[in-house]
């Protein structure tokens, strides 16, 4: 038991070790690291400790636009996820799939990990937010009217949180830009770039 523990503490170290390596952006050494935290958590058991760390390296993946890598390590955490009962990050997990296939363009199998998560949220009462990411498949497809509700739904969910992810509501406020652009509302797109610009300097 004393050196499983051992084990689960150097699987955590080397998930820090990859965390800063992230920081850095040296993402190979990140992605070292996240792997030998992933070998040595499922050596001594620890589903979450692998799972936390298998997410990472998909994480590392999209943030290189290597998406079909990501793609692959996120739904072997989504496995995990399953098995473990980990509902929140199951839902994580899809709606980082669905992301990764909107960056491919694929967008097909993207409303499709989309979809997904919708009925697996209704079923596991699960809180994983997803409209900025429906209001850029809605605006992919042409469909306006919905891609500004959509957005805008985002943006009121994304400002009520304590700690806001600024990079999110500029994402949001960049996406607004657009539909407006397209509906050639130029006031109202002008003003959402605007709104993106402030956040951004």
């Amino acid at each position: 038991a004393e050196q499983a523990s051992d084990t689960v503490r150097l699987a955590k170290i080397h998930n820090l070790l990859g965390i800063r390596s992230y920081v850095q952006s040296h993402y190979i050494d990140a992605i070292e690291s996240f792997q030998e935290s992933y070998q040595l958590s499922l050596a001594c058991g620890d589903d979450h400790g692998a799972n936390r760390a298998i997410n990472n390296i998909g994480v590392m993946y999209a943030t290189m636009e290597e998406h079909e890598a990501s793609i692959e390590h996120y739904k072997e955490a989504h496995a995990l996820s399953l098995r473990n009962q980990d509902y929140p990050t199951c839902a994580l997990n899809l709606f980082n799939i669905s992301g990764a296939y909107l960056a491919l363009e694929q967008t097909d199998s993207s409303w499709y990990y989309l979809r997904k998560l919708e009925a697996f949220q209704r079923t596991h009462h699960t809180n994983q937010r997803y409209a900025p990411l429906k209001a850029v498949l809605f605006l992919e497809s042409e469909q306006l009217d919905s891609a500004a509700f959509h957005a805008q739904l985002g943006l009121k969910e994304l400002l009520r949180e304590e700690e806001q992810d600024l990079l999110q509501v500029c994402d949001v406020h960049i996406t607004l830009s657009e539909v407006f652009r397209k509906k050639d509302d130029f006031p109202r797109a002008l003003h959402e770039l605007k709104q993106a610009e402030s956040l951004a300097s």
